[in-house]
């Protein structure tokens, strides 16, 4: 599944590099990328350069393609994809300085077409704290949550039906819904990629590690988590998104599409609700 995610820290230094350096208009981002083996993993180092400023970064991905991205004109992100699709996104912002300065990263992962988890990782976190109005002109939702981190007040995001987020992978968006609705109950390295609320105030969340690479089902209230079961099958198709945790003689069956939580002891249904969120 999902290699494991491993940040390493930021090299910032005066490093001059001919090969971004030359013929550049230092009114523009420059970049290049340097693929190497270590350890008989494939890495890379990402160079930059601005109005010369260099960095250096060095990247838990093999080097495929990269392409930068304008959020604003105040935040830069580029991305470095390699041919197995994994994704590795570095933000920077333009100081009043006219400087660019490093914000963090996240890595996006792929399995086989399966499991495309969007949005979970982790960010680093720099010097740098954005104000509100830095997010002028944010449309997409998980780069303000992303960059929400850094901003003195956190900019206003809306509450987006969790079916269209699904369908969007935005997963990062459904963890801070999960939480801001106080409707989260997975352990603190986890992701909710899945959030139900049930009768008698009772939770499920479907959590996401990924360090261990586990998706698990977590059952209880805010206070009092009940069951957890890590023991899992996805069936998906067209019309079922159906994720099934086994304990003992019962299955607990979570239907992202339908919204619905259903209960068997062997083969007999004993519980079937509707999620209320």
């Amino acid at each position: 599944m999902y290699k494991t995610l491993f940040w390493v820290s930021l090299l910032v230094s005066s490093l001059y590099n001919p090969s971004i350096a030359q013929g550049i208009d230092d009114t523009v981002m420059s970049y290049d990328i340097e693929p190497y083996i270590a350890d008989g993993e494939p890495l890379c180092n990402l160079n930059i350069a601005y109005k010369n400023n260099y960095f250096k970064r060095t990247l838990t991905i093999g080097c495929g393609n990269v392409t930068s991205r304008k959020i604003t004109d105040l935040i830069t992100s580029i991305s470095v994809i390699n041919d197995r699709g994994n994704i590795s996104n570095q933000f920077f912002f333009l100081n009043a300085l006219g400087k660019f300065e490093y914000i963090g990263n996240i890595e996006l992962h792929h399995d086989h077409g399966q499991l495309k988890y969007k949005g979970i990782g982790s960010i680093e976190y720099g010097n740098i704290t954005l104000s509100k109005e830095s997010f002028n002109g944010i449309t997409n939702q998980e780069d303000l949550i992303l960059l929400g981190h850094f901003s003195k007040e956190k900019p206003n995001i809306n509450i987006t039906p969790l079916n269209k987020l699904i369908n969007d992978e935005s997963y990062l968006a459904i963890d801070y819904q999960a939480e801001i609705q106080n409707l989260k109950i997975c352990d603190d390295a986890d992701k909710a990629v899945y959030y139900c609320s049930l009768n008698k105030n009772k939770i499920l969340n479907l959590c996401w590690n990924p360090y261990t690479l586990s998706l698990s089902y977590q059952y209880g209230t805010i206070h009092n988590k009940e069951l957890t079961l890590d023991e899992t099958k996805r069936i998906n198709n067209d019309y079922t998104n159906l994720f099934e945790f086994k304990n003992g003689t019962y299955k607990y069956s979570v239907n992202t599409i339908n919204n619905t939580i259903s209960v068997y002891k062997k083969d007999n249904l004993i519980m079937n609700e509707l999620c209320k969120n």
